[in-house]
């Protein structure tokens, strides 16, 4: 059943003033509070979120579709995103990873992407297209996400951000939400994601890292499968080291994927680079439990902090 929530005014103005970029752990920090559906639950996640450089913030558009929340908050400061967060069955669940895996799902189903500052081959996932297209149709009132946006002060970029599937459609946002605005006004758009699996082709991977920073902004945990879904399928197979093995229909079926992917020739790709975070396999003997596990925020929160204090010098 489809329900969108409204707020009757936008809480705090936009101000022009600028700062240095959006840290990461504020950017997971605000993907975590995107997940919290309902404006009452939303709004104190929000302002749970610790002061990091751009804090605190205020929430300025809101409206649920759905399993999709999106959300758009700005700090004090000015710094401006857009959240995406999504309602899921747990990476545990056996049946999930059956579906993300079959034949339906699979990188056959590629679009032509034909917004933002692409190159005319990038192509993504058919159900990338479809979620653009299912937001886009979400109102704050009468006031719709592109809306939103064009009523943010265009001095500081707007940051598309989302953790696991929600990063993944956050790097097809921007260049989205770019290709809404005026020329004249065209706003500087960039994205950062944890965790999130490949949506597109190499022309598609390759013009979210040249023109909105998805080389950068993207975080995985080295550990976690999700972001090996589509472009490493091979990761699956060879499975965590010193762990419990992936099931055998598991291995069996990303070998068929990777072979069905390689006759067609349609192949998924991330963006060359990104920030790698390494995981400690856990005692689980469960798969399924351990992917949840290193895909949870939880664990990329415990990541970025043990990065942080490795390259303090402090660590």
């Amino acid at each position: 059943m489809t329900y969108m929530t409204s707020l009757s005014v936008l809480t705090i103005p936009s101000s022009p003033r600028l700062c240095g970029s959006l840290s990461p752990p504020a950017a997971l920090a605000l993907a975590a509070a995107a997940k919290q559906f309902g404006e009452a639950k939303l709004r104190q996640a929000l302002q749970e979120i610790p002061d990091w450089q751009d804090g605190p913030w205020g929430l300025r558009w809101q409206a649920i579709d759905g399993d999709i929340q999106v959300l758009v908050a700005e700090s004090v400061q000015g710094q401006a995103v857009v959240v995406v967060g999504q309602k899921r069955a747990a990476l545990d669940d056996e049946g999930q990873w059956r579906q993300l895996l079959s034949m339906q799902q699979a990188a056959l189903q590629l679009a032509p992407w034909p917004y933002g500052r692409l190159s005319s081959s990038a192509c993504v996932l058919r159900s990338t297209v479809d979620y653009v297209r299912r937001i886009d149709g979400l109102n704050q009132g009468r006031l719709r996400l592109v809306d939103a946006v064009r009523s943010l002060s265009a001095e500081r970029p707007i940051i598309c951000i989302g953790h696991g599937w929600a990063g993944a459609l956050c790097s097809a946002l921007a260049p989205w939400l770019e290709s809404q605005s005026p020329l004249r006004s065209r706003r500087r758009m960039q994205c950062i994601s944890f965790g999130a699996p490949a949506i597109g082709n190499q022309a598609f991977a390759a013009g979210c890292a040249e023109h909105y920073g998805a080389e950068s902004g993207r975080h995985y945990n080295r550990l976690d499968p999700y972001p090996y879904l589509w472009g490493g399928l091979s990761w699956l197979i060879r499975s965590y080291v010193g762990a419990a093995s992936a099931p055998e229909w598991l291995m069996l079926r990303g070998l068929a994927l990777i072979e069905l992917m390689r006759r067609e020739g349609s192949h998924c790709r991330q963006p060359v680079g990104g920030v790698a975070l390494q995981g400690q396999v856990g005692d689980s003997d469960c798969w399924f439990a351990e992917a949840e596990r290193q895909h949870s925020i939880e664990c990329y929160e415990d990541l970025l902090q043990l990065r942080f204090w490795q390259h303090s010098g402090l660590y």
